[in-house]
């Protein structure tokens, strides 16, 4: 169940993510009819939204901009709904590729008998540098080795972006943080996922994500800035 947020126009050529997915799925029937998409928009006004033939897609518009938990909540409650075992989340300045797309959706019977892991995580690369997933805390949140794919160890983390979650493991920490609208929410989830030991998997395959964060003084407000400093102290 690939859920996804939209912080912007729903137009595919205007988001990443979107464009993506949908090119991957619009190559493969059998890989369409077997998933269900969310387009989670958060912006002021709702925009018009048809999904590619073919494609299962809801649109869904949220003029209260209740960030990435309300969206990931949505997500949650139709995955329960519709017996879904899996959740895909992507922001929308994502560059989702057909290959990551076939691999993370293969990854549901690679890991059918292993219930310890929770998550299923590409590398997420801004600026040229790998930035996602990184070792647990008390390693300084180094970048995990290139090289390493498979098992993290138990603590590590990773930005939500392409993020594959068990909803078993999901529903088992309680869902995803509430006093996380945003900021700091995939570290909190990772957390809890590793307080109840379980365990992430890191893909061989690297995605384009862009950070707001490395360049806050052009990328985000002050208001934005304030409140990831707000949820950074909460976090730490």
């Amino acid at each position: 169940f690939p859920a996804r947020r939209s912080s912007g126009l729903v137009a595919r050529h205007q988001s990443a993510a979107l464009a993506g997915l949908f090119a991957a799925l619009a190559q493969d029937s059998e890989l369409a009819a077997a998933i269900r998409v969310l387009v989670y928009d958060n912006s002021p006004v709702a925009h018009a939204f048809i999904a590619p033939y073919g494609v299962q897609a809801r649109y869904v518009h949220d003029a209260g901009n209740g960030g990435l938990q309300a969206a990931y909540d949505r997500a949650l409650k139709d995955a329960q709904r519709n017996g879904a075992p899996w959740l895909l989340l992507l922001d929308d300045d994502t560059q989702v590729t057909r290959e990551f797309v076939h691999m993370q959706l293969q990854m549901p019977r690679e890991l059918a008998a292993r219930l310890d892991v929770a998550a299923v995580v590409p590398r997420l690369r801004s600026a040229g540098v790998v930035r996602s997933p990184h070792g647990p805390l008390g390693w300084g949140q180094s970048p995990l080795a290139l090289d390493r794919d498979g098992p993290a160890p138990v603590g590590s983390t990773a930005f939500n972006s392409g993020a594959l979650l068990r909803r078993s493991a999901v529903e088992a920490v309680g869902g995803f943080p509430k006093n996380y609208p945003l900021d700091y929410l995939d570290h909190a989830m990772f957390a809890r996922f590793a307080r109840a030991g379980f365990r992430l998997w890191v893909l061989p395959i690297t995605l384009d994500h862009p950070m707001t964060w490395e360049d806050p003084r052009n990328a985000m407000g002050y208001e934005r800035f304030a409140r990831v400093l707000s949820a950074e102290q909460r976090f730490h």
